[in-house]
């Protein structure tokens, strides 16, 4: 780890900054990359204000106020340079000879070398306060991403249409289309989408990013270029260019300019005006896959760290598509993962490569289904199975009994809240009794959209309805940055087991939840808004 900044070190030395909170953010801004002094401003750690005054008084330099800064001061490859986020210097303006650079640690060198290794030319350096700098470098680099899709959207629109006759031939080179396609996933990756989805209409084309879950439009391509698009696509998930009638589905990883591997999943199916693509980006290293991180109550959190303990039974986690049930599973198989034991999974497609577990991508069209795959790992002296979702009576049935015969069985299932996956499995098949013996506990979820902790004042984050800015800061999209799950946990314990093996109603099944206190997805979301996290709004609009 690099040793901190003369500035860092002043600001411990003048008891704004403890060492606890120095050391853990020093690891942090190294694994993102960002400098320290950046990453302390926006995890709220320090004020700017205090740096600058800091700053100013350590190294006597001039204060630049961005607010005066025009890019039309210098030629385009300065503004365009990764050096600006590398190191958060943004340069101002040439002045005999010098290029002018705004920085908030006059401390940190390597910036100033960098520039004048780059431009081969000396370089002088201002004070800006920390995070109007963030903001500016956001709003050019915004800036110039429009600048690169406009030129991108420019190039592919010269583009002769592909015609039925050589659309065979076709090989997907085109240097426009490349270009495109490569600003687009950098694009998407840089603002942490999920999703790309590429959609062909009647009149026109349409590319929107799904982040934080809501789907936002990003560009809208020429028509006539789309079926260039798609097959660029193809090839790079090497799938058949020739078949448009058919989905097909494939994978590829994308290396970013910062050499961020990426892992895109691909899916194509036709529709009436052509074929429409969505890509899943997946970039979940199994480090962050911490039960802590979910967004379960302390509570919650005791209860599953306890179930998770027993060494059989049956973990349902259950939520409609998109509420994060893949995440959770994935995160309770890697606190399982443990090295003694044998831990199996079947999953629809795999989207998390973890070492030390033997994941099976299934293949329904060779017949190797969930129910399959659940036969052959039980031939597998397993001590752990998971499921990636319980979708026949066959696969129900072996799953309880899996759980019931001495294994840790985890799967999903898809059902609005906790009680009613009793209902639906009872409904798939699966007799009372075998439910009563095999069931340990079941999780429903949902994911919300948090509120951005630089743009939203904390004194408006804890009212009815906070009114949330426009989409100018540099950190989220209209006021929420990422998401957080929101849990409803449901023990079977022997209450329950009586009921179940009475056939009682599923009302006296909620009657008895709601009468031991258990925190409901309601209650859960509603604790979200009293901290701060969320708004009453996006929990309506999830709920």
């Amino acid at each position: 780890m690099h040793s901190p900044s003369h500035l860092v070190q002043q600001l411990q030395a003048s008891g704004l900054l403890s060492a606890e909170i120095l050391n853990t953010a020093a690891i942090t801004a190294l694994q993102q990359p960002m400098p320290l002094i950046h990453y302390l401003v926006q995890q709220n750690l320090i004020d700017s204000k205090q740096i600058l005054a800091l700053a100013a008084e350590l190294f006597h330099l001039p204060i630049y106020e961005l607010t005066h800064y025009n890019t039309e001061q210098l030629p385009a490859k300065y503004l365009s340079s990764p050096l600006i986020k590398q190191h958060y210097a943004l340069p101002l303006y040439q002045q005999n000879g010098y290029l002018v650079l705004a920085v908030a640690d006059p401390s940190e060198q390597q910036a100033i070398e960098d520039f004048t290794f780059v431009f081969a030319q000396p370089c002088l350096i201002m004070l800006a306060d920390a995070k109007k700098l963030q903001t500016a470098i956001h709003q050019l680099l915004q800036q110039q991403q429009k600048l690169q899709l406009h030129s991108s959207l420019a190039d592919i629109a010269t583009l002769e249409p592909l015609h039925t006759q050589t659309y065979n031939q076709y090989q997907a080179d085109d240097a426009p289309v490349v270009a495109y396609i490569h600003q687009l996933l950098e694009d998407a990756v840089q603002q942490h989408v999920s999703d790309i989805h590429c959609e062909p209409y009647a009149n026109d084309y349409r590319i929107r990013l799904r982040r934080d879950g809501i789907l936002i439009e990003y560009a809208t391509p020429p028509p006539h270029v789309a079926p260039r698009l798609v097959s660029r696509i193809k090839v790079m998930a090497e799938l058949n260019i020739t078949e448009r009638r058919l989905p097909q589905d494939g994978r590829f990883t994308f290396v970013t300019r910062q050499q961020q591997m990426i892992d895109v999943r691909v899916s194509t199916c036709p529709v009436i005006y052509g074929e429409k693509v969505v890509l899943r980006l997946l970039n979940t290293p199994s480090t962050e896959l911490r039960i802590e991180h979910l967004g379960m109550e302390i509570t919650q959190q005791q209860l599953l760290l306890e179930t998770l303990q027993r060494p059989s039974g049956l973990i349902l986690v259950t939520g409609p598509t998109g509420s994060g049930k893949t995440l959770t599973l994935y995160t309770l198989l890697q606190y399982l993962n443990n090295g003694q034991r044998n831990i199996c999974s079947a999953e629809d497609p795999v989207e998390i490569h973890l070492n030390g577990i033997n994941q099976l991508a299934i293949q329904p069209g060779i017949g190797l289904d969930f129910s399959q795959a659940l036969r052959c790992f039980l031939r597998q002296d397993p001590d752990i199975i998971m499921v990636g979702e319980i979708r026949d009576q066959e696969t129900a049935l072996m799953a309880c009994k899996a759980a019931q015969t001495g294994h840790l069985v985890l799967s999903t299932l898809h059902t609005q809240n906790a009680a009613s996956a009793l209902l639906r499995l009872q409904q798939m098949g699966v007799g009372s009794n075998l439910l009563a013996n095999s069931l340990n506990l079941i999780i429903a979820q949902r994911l919300v959209r948090k509120l951005c902790m630089h743009c939203v004042s904390p004194s408006l984050q804890k009212v009815a309805e906070p009114l949330l800015p426009l989409d100018s800061c540099p950190h989220c999209h209209q006021g929420y940055q990422g998401r957080i799950g929101i849990f409803e946990l449901l023990p079977i314990d022997s209450t329950l087991q009586k009921l179940l093996l009475h056939n009682d109603a599923y009302t006296s099944i909620v009657a008895h939840a709601e009468k031991q206190a258990w925190i409901s997805l309601a209650t859960a979301g509603e604790l979200k808004v009293m901290q701060g996290i969320t708004t009453p709004a996006e929990l309506k609009r999830v709920l």
